[in-house]
């Protein structure tokens, strides 16, 4: 069963949607490996902002988005993870904590 939610806002002269989707996985695959496929689906996908300013001036931008192991900090006992803004090679994630995500490099 998939669920999904969008949303559109207006707020301060800017137009912004945001939503989320999610899929049921299956209960006895391993979670992480099908996290990874769920979240691989978006590699090589590219995405497209456009914004318009309270002045009517438009700057659009495109990425490529990417899938990783991403680098995490431990700051503080009460935020959790935090990202570092590094993508890990295999080696450092097994060193290292690492969350699996998305990240954008821009065309």
């Amino acid at each position: 069963m998939e669920k999904s939610y969008s949303e559109s806002y207006a707020a301060a002269g800017v137009d912004i949607t945001a939503g989320y989707r999610s899929v049921e996985l299956n209960e006895n695959a391993d979670l992480q490996q099908e996290w990874h496929e769920t979240v691989d689906r978006l590699e090589g996908t590219k995405l497209t902002v456009t914004v318009t300013f309270a002045d009517g001036s438009t700057q659009t931008r495109t990425m490529t988005l990417h899938t990783g192991k991403l680098g995490i900090e431990f700051n503080d006992d009460t935020n959790g993870p935090q990202l570092n803004g590094e993508v890990l090679t295999d080696a450092q994630a097994e060193e290292q904590g690492y969350l699996y995500g998305v990240y954008g490099e821009l065309d």
